[in-house]
């Protein structure tokens, strides 16, 4: 009998709409409408009630980690509370809990489910004016800046996004020979960049605290005149920096990338200062996101995910081209 991941994508779909409505239930909206968003890494549903209301449910992987969840919710809803930023509305349950722990036959494992309200908005032109991308660099400000002072209960356990990687180096895996001693020699020499950058820093508030790990065109929308921001499935504790550093990489390869960085780069520090080497470390922490999408493809390696090979040398020609 075929496992759930080499079953055809329509069985795959019908299975976890099962699993969707069955959520749903818990909000009175098992009779919604229900339409796929994206499957991987986690699976998203639009829903629309009968009135028209739109929703945003997501259904996690199995193993997926409670804490990092409530996490996230605990800090959006104090987002929501505390700024006028654009972010999603977890909303509760009937039972009063926004998060639920659901399995259903014919799906493996308990699988974390999250409603949120929709977010509504257009995804961000490929061009962008200065004024946008200030206004960009100042949600990323404002952002960290609420960070800065957010505190979660002690039970709850902070994860750090780059715990996995500080634990244990990266093998340079799925690469022919003659790629993997280049391979381990760069990713030597970024890892000690990278070392010596978060010494450097330290772990104060003003440098690390809740940070959204993914900050980039396909997590900021243009809603009318202001910047809305989705995506917060990866929050984790981390540096500042890493969030802007994704988000000026997501910037890149564009004719009008240089003077989209230096507004955005502006927005920011009319809100929060930038370090004086704020280049150097933009670099790294670039560096920084390219090793831990890659140790995210060794793990899946290991666990012999069908794709995952593919991608370790597309992410070496990422970490060559980074400026050393």
């Amino acid at each position: 009998m075929p496992g759930f991941d080499e079953l055809p994508p329509a069985e795959r779909l019908h299975r976890m709409e099962r699993l969707a409505r069955k959520a749903l239930a818990a909000y009175r909206l098992e009779e919604a409408e229900l339409t796929l968003v994206s499957a991987e890494p986690s699976t998203l549903f639009h829903v629309r009630d009968r009135s028209g209301g739109r929703f945003a449910l997501r259904i996690g992987p199995s193993g997926q980690e409670g804490d990092k969840l409530r996490l996230e919710l605990r800090w959006l809803s104090a987002l929501r509370r505390d700024t006028a930023l654009i972010v999603p509305e977890p909303i509760l349950s009937s039972g009063g809990d926004p998060l639920q722990h659901l399995s259903t036959q014919g799906v493996p494992g308990f699988r974390f489910c999250v409603l949120f309200r929709w977010v509504e908005g257009r995804p961000l032109r490929d061009t962008l004016s200065d004024a946008q991308s200030q206004q960009i660099g100042g949600l990323l400000a404002l952002l960290h800046e609420h960070a800065a002072s957010f505190r979660l209960p002690s039970d709850l356990k902070l994860p750090r996004l780059v715990g996995a990687w500080e634990e244990e180096g990266i093998d340079p895996v799925c690469l022919p020979g003659g790629e993997r001693g280049e391979a381990a020699a760069l990713l030597g020499t970024w890892r000690q960049r990278i070392e010596d950058a978060l010494s450097a820093l330290g772990e104060g508030p003003e440098v690390a605290g809740v940070i959204h790990g993914a900050v980039d065109r396909g997590s900021l929308l243009t809603c009318g005149e202001r910047t809305g921001i989705v995506g917060f499935g990866g929050c984790a504790w981390g540096y500042y920096l890493y969030d802007l550093a994704i988000c000026v990489r997501s910037l890149a390869g564009r004719p009008d990338d240089a003077a989209q960085r230096a507004a955005l780069l502006e927005g920011y520090e009319a809100r929060r200062r930038l370090p004086q080497d704020v280049e150097r470390l933009l670099t790294t922490f670039e560096a920084l996101s390219v090793i831990l999408e890659w140790h995210r493809c060794a793990e899946a390696t290991s666990s012999r995910h069908p794709t995952s090979s593919e991608q370790t040398p597309r992410l070496l020609a990422k970490l060559r081209a980074i400026p050393g």
